[in-house]
């Protein structure tokens, strides 16, 4: 099999649990047949550190930090493309822009318009757009130019509980408990498409024609958007609760609720690691796994608020950082800078990790 050509394959999404070798072989395959490059224009306008997408990755090491970030449960986070502002999603109907000064996080804006709390958040490759998910069964999109809200995407019959960007495209796609993933045309804005899945939506990831989704059937399925159908599955062991991808395309990451991240290799067909920890425990159905900048850490966030660090390529523990939240941690997020992690929990609190 020839390997992924491109390290600016837009976004995909990794997976956990244990799966077949020729399911893996099969879907992965199936991946390559509909992938495409994103548009380099779209990455024109990131506007991020000067030697692109990251500097090089620090470990954590300690809390720089610390606030109470929201009236209530803070379910999402997010790092902006250059690395300055932080975006944090509760369940007191926020979106909070945080920025970093001096090592301390700094409120700069609250996003408001959600009818209840925010599930997920995301920035368009730009930084000059915000999308985020909610329990009220539906999405939005603010300008942050003005911070004013700009569309609400309504028509899920139940919480949306992702919503991303498809990049030059114009388009989003959300996944919801309604069983139903729906690609959005942020100009109209209207939805243009419905895809029926079996099973309720946990998190998903998106390109121009590719929706790879993580389901609470413990299923991972592959969607081509122009068809307008599932094209492939890959069953796991548990719920998936997360999915992401390193920024070189090449990885995929997943988290699921036996406890078990896993790191499939995209250009080799074939499972990379399992990262698995003792006395990790994925808290909830939502609690989310990433990548560093540069592919070689993921991170993920434990029920009993310990912050556990692994090296992908040997798949050991790096660390675990403790006593530093009183609860479980539902997201992670790693500047692209490298600089820092944001870790959010569900008793209020953010926290700014450094290596110093």
């Amino acid at each position: 099999q020839p390997p992924l050509t491109s390290p600016l394959l837009s976004l995909v999404v990794y997976r956990s649990a244990s799966f077949s070798n020729s399911s893996q072989h099969k879907f992965l395959k199936s991946v390559r047949g509909i992938f495409r490059m994103r548009s380099s224009a779209s990455c024109s306008a990131i506007d991020c550190t000067p030697s692109g997408f990251f500097a090089f990755t620090r470990i954590p090491a300690q809390v720089r930090h610390s606030v109470t970030a929201h009236d209530g449960e803070v379910n999402t986070v997010k790092f902006s493309p250059n690395s300055k502002i932080v975006a944090t999603g509760g369940s007191d109907r926020k979106v909070k822009l945080w920025e970093i000064v001096g090592g301390t996080l700094q409120i700069q804006k609250t996003l408001e318009g959600s009818n209840d709390g925010v599930t997920s958040i995301e920035f368009d490759p730009s930084g000059l757009h915000l999308l985020a998910g909610s329990y009220d069964n539906s999405a939005r999109l603010w300008n942050l130019k003005d911070c004013e809200l700009k569309h609400t995407l309504s028509g899920h019959g139940a919480k949306v509980t992702a919503a991303k960007f498809k990049f030059h495209l114009q388009e989003a796609v959300t996944g919801s408990h309604d069983r139903t993933l729906k690609i959005w045309d942020l100009n109209k804005p209207a939805c243009v498409k419905s895809l029926q899945a079996p099973s309720r939506c946990s998190d998903l990831v998106c390109s121009n024609y590719l929706v790879i989704s993580g389901h609470f059937d413990k299923k991972i399925r592959l969607w081509d958007t122009r068809l307008g159908m599932q094209t492939d599955a890959m069953a796991l062991l548990d719920r998936v609760t997360s999915l992401d991808i390193s920024l070189d395309r090449s990885q995929l990451l997943s988290c699921s609720r036996d406890d078990t991240l896993t790191v499939t290799d995209l250009r080799m067909n074939r499972l990379r690691q399992q990262l698995r920890a003792e006395g990790f425990k994925c808290g909830a159905d939502w609690t989310k796994a990433i990548f560093s900048p540069d592919g070689n850490y993921a991170a993920a966030g434990s029920y009993d608020g310990s912050l556990y660090l692994w090296e992908v390529l040997t798949g050991s523990l790096v660390t675990s950082l403790s006593s530093q939240h009183r609860s479980s941690i539902n997201g992670v997020s790693w500047s692209l800078s490298g600089e820092y992690v944001v870790s959010v929990d569900r008793t209020k609190t953010a926290n700014l990790w450094t290596d110093y």
